[in-house]
Order: structure tokens, then sequence, then C-alpha cells
């Protein structure tokens, strides 16, 4: 698969892992990380254009994560799933730490909406 066609998912929730990596398995190379620190190792490692984050993480939570992804990888896509309401997470798509909120419980088309732009009438 091409660079351009890989999910960095970071979650501890096994449903989140199995809903994206399930529904974007044929379309991306989705790797799977349970935490904000691993998944700074594998930016580290390899270039991801997209990251999903979940904000409940063990340790620093996905809105921190989002935050040192912008600054070290600009061009890098940023989705933050949480539970908490979009309103109370406004200012960090404000401040341009996220792009996306996906709320919980975890529809995938949403994501899938953000990703693929509809076809040209």
């Amino acid at each position: 698969m091409s660079v351009s066609h890989r999910l960095l998912l970071v979650t501890s929730d096994a449903d989140v892992e199995r809903a994206l990596a399930g529904a974007f398995g044929d379309a991306f190379d989705v790797t799977a990380c349970p935490s904000a620190e691993d998944a700074l190792t594998h930016l580290g490692a390899r270039y991801y254009p997209l990251v999903v984050a979940d904000y409940a993480l063990p340790g620093r939570d996905g809105a921190w994560l989002l935050g040192e992804v912008r600054r070290l990888m600009p061009s890098t896509r940023r989705v933050l799933v949480s539970a908490t309401s979009v309103r109370d997470l406004f200012d960090l798509r404000a401040e341009g730490v996220v792009e996306l909120f996906l709320p919980k419980p975890l529809d995938p088309e949403d994501l899938r909406a953000y990703l693929v732009p509809p076809p040209r009438p």
C-alpha cells in the first residue's frame, strides 16, 4: 500500500479498534497502538498521513497527542474520537489541534465521509 494509505489508530478501546480496523483495513494499512507514548514511537519510525486518536488514553490523552502531531508533522490529518461532547472539545478544533471530532459510539461511515469526498455531479 502507498504511504498515503497509512492510518495510525491510537486507542485502548477494543470496540473502536475493531470498528475502524474492520471498516478501513481494506483501504488503509492500519497500525493500532494503545497509548500516546506508543504512537509517538510509531510516528518517529514511519510517516502516517492520518492519525485517529481516542481522547481517553492511558497516560497522556488523545488531545495532547494530536497537539504533538500537529507540532511535529503539520501535514498529518488529525481526528479525535471521544465520548465527551464535541462542545466541550471545541477549543481544540478552533486552535487547529484536531480537524474532526467523531463521537462515540463510533460510526466508521462518519470517518469515511470525511476522508472520501462525495462524487461531483
